[in-house]
């Protein structure tokens, strides 16, 4: 879900100006992430390290 949402949302930016797509660029390199979402990717990267991954599908009904 959060691909297709990301996607949907680079097509938007596309439909934009230059100017408005360097504008949305840079509000967007300028945006650093939490220390909560740090530390969320650090855990997801040592899940994967050990092989404990999910299927969007899975990941999907585990947090429904």
């Amino acid at each position: 879900m959060a691909q297709e949402t990301l996607d949907s949302l680079i097509q938007v930016i596309f439909t934009l100006s230059a100017e408005e797509r360097e504008y949305v660029i840079s509000r967007l390199q300028g945006i650093q992430p939490t220390e909560e979402q740090k530390a969320r990717l650090r855990q997801s990267y040592l899940d994967a390290q050990a092989g404990r991954v999910y299927s969007q599908e899975d990941a999907h009904q585990i947090c429904s």
